[in-house]
């Protein structure tokens, strides 16, 4: 059996947001507007070795404090 590593990157507060990740050439590899508590985002992806970038932006024109977690692990 093989060992599988993920990521989950999410948001937690008050401010509606919206998460995007990129690899390190600048390519988009997911956009989550939903999927956490509240106006919050979260994604779970499966990534290979390697740097990521997260860009985190009010929903619409929301803006306001947040905060951002990421947590890792392996399946």
């Amino acid at each position: 059996m093989s060992v599988v590593p993920w990521v989950e990157i999410s948001t937690h507060g008050t401010t509606d947001t919206t998460g995007e990740l990129y690899d390190r050439f600048g390519n988009r590899l997911d956009r989550v507007a939903d999927g956490g508590e509240g106006g919050n985002f979260r994604m779970v992806r499966t990534l290979s070795p390697g740097v990521y970038f997260v860009r985190v932006a009010g929903e619409g024109s929301a803006s306001g404090p947040y905060a951002l977690m990421v947590r890792t692990s392996l399946r």
